[in-house]
């Protein structure tokens, strides 16, 4: 499409607002006709939306008449990931000036007052607001400052030493190439010598000076080959450099009580420093089970019930949370006091604690409540268990036992529910039977590992064929993918441990006879 001088000007005009005076036949000044009033446009519609991406596009229809651009549905979309309600959403495009444009009046948004009605109702919570504010960091200055600038101070000798290194790399690289751009100069005034010479001898001998012509092909094709060596090296330097510079996010820090934290997907992620497999995995792998987490993450929508029975660190109940998108409820279980602890913290640092989402229970979950002697490992919290096997590094505690069908009675139903008791599954099943009588759409993520099945006295095969009598069929999830697969029941007997899913066929909600 070619774009003329006129097209621009009727673009301009079209986005200016209209006049309301002009000139008439004698050149004075008239009143131009205004525009006719128009009934506002309700947005009540937009919150029946329950995915973020539509809702967008939905609100640039509907508030600024014209599809959403690329940058305006990114900024939105994080805005809404970082769980801002959507009516700021609504009223950011409302009260922008392209809005304010097209002099459309909106209708249907909750809670709308005016602006001056918005200043009076916030100035007296503003000045308390701002002298509690005031009395709150005088009291956290000191600390907070002071943790803070050890970090800095850590996260600068970091940037100072990679700077370093990458400075070293840098110049020797710059040597290299300096080193070669100086023989090739040289190469190629050999060459236009050569060039010369034989241009000299062609006009004396012309035999001699083709076998000579010949030669001089050759050695250009090897010259030729040799910069072309030098030039995929140079370029495999530069991506041993870019590599080398990607290596280095994100960090790991260590912090108080021995424990390790960094960055696992956007999350901040602490875990005992004596776990220290763990924690080198999360470091410089990411998740333990991507399979897992990438099902996991399939089947959690916002407004879900979500239940993660041996929580341990929390990246479950930090994956839900984030998919819920503040609203819904997570129910998380760990036993063991210290790993407890730390889920806590994942909680808060990650800002979730406080959106009153997720209620954190210390105890062990099996199909009785009350007390139970539990074995701890200190070196692999991820196998502490309710079932002894006698070894001599573990130490034993005891801990809170419960049922979910009494912690979650008042929920009318559970939507995931994610099991690794090392265990314990069978008597955790048990204690829901009421959950699951009315959650016909239950899904439960479980780890199915025969060996600690067999050390808490339970069959493998036994424990598939209740699963069934529940009405459930299961299947295995790819370790990898997180697809998928049907397994049969004695493969199942023959693995160390599978992760599987279990559902009903559709119209199936309770136990079969």
């Amino acid at each position: 499409m070619q774009f003329s001088e006129d097209i621009f000007k009727r673009r301009i005009a079209a986005l200016l607002p209209a006049k309301t005076v002009g000139k008439g036949p004698n050149g004075r000044g008239e009143p131009v006709p205004s525009l006719p009033k128009q009934d506002p446009i309700d947005l009540s519609g937009l919150w029946s939306i329950v995915d973020d991406e539509p809702f967008v596009q939905e609100a640039y229809r509907k508030i600024l008449g014209r599809e959403c651009d690329v940058s305006g549905f990114v900024n939105y979309l994080e805005l809404l990931r970082r769980h801002v309600p959507r009516r700021v959403v609504v009223l950011q495009l409302v009260e922008s000036d392209e809005a304010k444009r097209r002099r459309v009046r909106f209708s249907g948004i909750p809670g709308s007052v005016s602006a001056a009605g918005r200043q009076a109702a916030l100035t007296p919570l503003r000045r308390l607001a701002g002298r509690a504010l005031s009395r709150v960091r005088e009291l956290l200055r000191r600390p907070l400052y002071a943790r803070f600038d050890s970090i800095d101070h850590k996260l600068n000798f970091i940037l100072h030493d990679v700077t370093a290194k990458a400075d070293n790399l840098s110049a020797k690289t710059d040597h290299s190439l300096w080193t070669i751009s100086k023989k090739l100069d040289t190469y190629v005034a050999d060459l236009q010598e050569h060039q010369i010479q034989i241009r000299q001898v062609l006009s004396q001998e012309s035999a001699a000076s083709t076998e000579a012509i010949g030669r001089l092909d050759s050695a250009q094709n090897a010259i030729l080959s040799r910069i072309a060596a030098l030039e995929s090296r140079q370029a495999e330097l530069l991506a041993q450099l870019a590599m080398t510079g990607s290596r280095l996010s994100p960090p790991a820090i260590t912090a108080g009580d021995n424990i390790v934290a960094t960055e696992v997907d956007g999350f901040i992620l602490g875990m005992p420093g004596e776990e220290w497999r763990m924690a080198a995995y999360h470091t410089f792998r990411g998740v333990m089970e991507p399979g897992l987490i990438r099902r996991f993450q399939t089947l959690v929508k916002p407004g879900m019930v979500v239940v993660d029975v041996g929580a341990n660190i929390g990246i479950f109940t930090l994956y839900a949370a984030r998919l819920l998108a503040g609203r819904g409820q997570i129910y998380s279980f760990e036993p063991t006091p210290r790993t407890f602890r730390i889920l806590r913290d994942n909680v808060q640092v990650n800002g979730f604690l406080e959106l009153g989402l997720i209620q954190l229970h210390q105890s062990a979950v099996s199909d009785r409540a009350g007390q139970a002697a539990f074995v701890v490992f200190p070196e692999n919290g991820g196998h502490n268990t309710l079932f002894d096997d006698g070894g001599a590094a573990a130490r034993r505690i005891e801990v809170p036992t419960i049922r979910l069908d009494d912690v979650l009675a008042g929920e009318p139903r559970v939507d995931v529910v994610k099991i690794d008791a090392e265990g314990a599954e069978p008597l955790i099943l048990r204690g829901m039977r009421g959950i699951l009588a009315r959650s016909p759409g239950i899904r439960i993520l479980l780890e199915f590992a025969p060996v600690h099945l067999r050390r808490a006295g339970v069959d493998p095969l036994a424990f598939l064929d209740e699963i069934a009598s529940c009405g459930f069929a299961f299947r295995r999830v790819h370790d990898e993918t997180g697809q998928l697969i049907d397994t049969a029941r004695d493969q199942l007997a023959g693995v160390f441990s599978a992760n599987l899913e279990l559902s009903r066929p559709a119209g199936n909600s309770g136990e079969q006879s």
